[in-house]
């Protein structure tokens, strides 16, 4: 993804979490992974929609991939993989899918719970992460070091994915985003790995 500093932002309803996702598309490049952080009704279905909808793709079609696993949207500018792990019981069953496949291909990778195949994660993802503040508002983070959130914070919203005995900076309060629009067209196609 094309971003040097953390990107935060704040949202208030499914609406402007819709319109974050398609602001954050414009950044996309082939080869990028989005790692999705965040507890079950935090938002990472309702970004996902809207990231691809920035890349040209129906929001309408787009759904979580619980049961899938895996759903692809093929057929616009880039093509977008949609990964949910929450399922996956460990890396050999992720490999079993072709994980590395789309991970080290030309799409673009979204992952839900990606701490479940973190192994397979490469360092160069860039990780998402979605807090809940109250029923409608959702605070977010991009950044390429997931050591950038506070390990307080990170612990409690996300459970324990680094020690906490490495040094992590705070970081300052939330500012708004600013919507991008990209050019969308083409047609839309979905398709879905069943397990």
């Amino acid at each position: 993804m094309k971003f040097n500093d953390d990107i935060r932002a704040t949202t208030s309803g499914a609406d402007e979490t819709h319109k974050l996702g398609r602001s954050l598309a414009a950044l996309a490049e082939p080869g990028d992974i989005i790692c999705l952080y965040g507890d079950l009704g935090a938002g990472k279905t309702a970004f996902t929609k809207g990231f691809c909808h920035g890349l040209g793709y129906n929001p309408d079609q787009v759904n979580s991939p619980t049961f899938t696993l895996i759903h692809e949207y093929r057929g616009k500018t880039l093509p977008v993989f949609h990964f949910d792990a929450y399922r996956i019981k460990n890396v050999a069953e992720a490999l079993e899918i072709g994980t590395e496949d789309y991970l080290y291909g030309e799409g673009v990778c979204l992952i839900e719970w990606p701490q479940r195949i973190m192994e397979l994660i490469p360092p160069e993802a860039v990780h998402l992460y979605i807090e809940k503040v109250s029923a409608d508002v959702r605070s977010f983070l991009l950044t390429r070091n997931p050591k950038n959130l506070q390990i307080d914070s990170i612990n409690r919203i996300f459970g324990t994915l680094f020690s906490s005995d490495r040094p992590v900076p705070a970081h300052p309060g939330t500012p708004r985003y600013t919507p991008v629009h990209r050019p969308t067209g083409g047609s839309d196609t979905n398709y879905h790995h069943q397990r």
